[in-house]
């Protein structure tokens, strides 16, 4: 019988063992963590993209891609729960509430139905940085006299990129999402996103009209016969313009925050209050860190510290905060202190590994 037994544990641990090293390279990507290790840190359901210093690439996640990883992704969710695995510097003896296995059903549930959601705010972001590079380089002159804004070629660029923008529909992505956290969660309050769809696709309008009232500049001297009035209103027209970027910027933080809302609705009904404290925390600080400057980087720092719970991953609260770290201000301190929380936390109150 004993024999039997230790067959038995011989061949599972084998069939983990395979399961967790000979994954398809497709699905993963390689990085190097903050203390110069290099380990995987792939994003929810997302191929995670090449940075540079400042912004994701430019290139677009295929639904084939997406169906890869997010299969890849389930069979990961929440299988490294070794409560060894890390060292906490939150007192662990001081912790009543443990999560239970149910507890962690109920999370491993929510993340399997929204484990696109990282991959689709990625791509989301691909499809409109091209239009928002552009619209950001033709756009920001504060006097009429500059033929950079005002001139034939600035101004048709900026038309093919806010027709890009509409072409796109990236509202309806976004209402996708909604969607998506509505039927998941119960009790999710969709508004907030429901809002700042609608002021996106306000925003479009708005800009397509204010282009086509530009008057353009059709030599390099600067008096056209133009009165005071109409050069200011060709600037005011200019700047509606280039409010489509604040606004994208504002959208994709919703989202992110949406995420962040809609998780912590579902640890609310846990066992744990400590969790549920530190993810309520952590969600109050997601709402003032996306202040409306933070834009893409809002995914990894918002819906990337979570995945640090969905794959128990000590680098992915990392790399949140590594994110949280290329900006500067009081919200960022706080944001960066509630992902260190949330992490901590969790390594906490996580139920102990049953098979040890």
């Amino acid at each position: 019988m004993i024999k039997g037994n230790t067959f038995i544990l011989i061949l599972v641990t084998t069939m983990f063992v395979s399961c967790k090293f000979y994954g398809s390279d497709d699905t993963n990507k390689k990085n190097t963590s903050l203390n110069g290790d290099t380990r995987e840190i792939d994003n929810i359901g997302s191929v995670i993209l090449e940075q540079d210093g400042n912004k994701k690439g430019d290139t677009t996640a295929s639904k084939v891609a997406l169906d890869q990883v997010t299969e890849h992704a389930n069979s990961e969710l929440m299988l490294n729960d070794d409560p060894d695995s890390s060292i906490s510097k939150y007192n662990q003896e001081n912790t009543t509430g443990k999560l239970t296995e149910e507890d962690m059903d109920k999370l491993k549930a929510f993340f399997v139905k929204t484990i696109t959601y990282q991959g689709i705010l990625n791509s989301i972001y691909n499809k409109y940085t091209r239009s928002y590079n552009t619209i950001a380089t033709y756009s920001g002159c504060a006097n009429y006299n500059s033929i950079g804004c005002f001139s034939e070629g600035p101004s048709a660029r900026r038309s093919q990129a806010l027709n890009d923008l509409e072409k796109n529909k990236l509202d309806e992505e976004y209402t996708k999402l909604n969607q998506m956290l509505k039927e998941t969660t119960q009790d999710y309050c969709p508004k907030a996103l429901d809002n700042a769809i609608e002021e996106y696709k306000r925003a479009i309008t708005i800009a397509k009209e204010a282009e086509d009232k530009i008057k353009k500049i059709t030599s390099f001297t600067i008096d056209e016969g133009n009165n005071n009035e109409e050069r200011k209103e060709n600037v005011d027209n200019l700047k509606k313009v280039n409010n489509i970027l604040s606004i994208s910027e504002k959208t994709i933080e919703t989202a992110s925050v949406a995420y962040a809302n809609a998780f912590a609705v579902i640890v609310s009904r846990l066992s744990s209050a400590e969790f549920i404290t530190a993810v309520n925390e952590f969600k109050d600080a997601t709402e003032k860190y996306a202040n409306g400057n933070k834009g893409d980087h809002a995914v990894d720092v918002v819906v990337g510290a979570i995945a640090g719970i969905a794959f128990d991953n000590e680098n992915r609260f990392e790399r949140a905060k590594m994110f949280a770290n290329k900006e500067k201000g009081a919200e960022v301190d706080k944001m960066i202190a509630a992902i260190e929380k949330l992490r901590a936390t969790y390594t906490a109150v996580k139920p102990k590994n049953k098979d040890k």
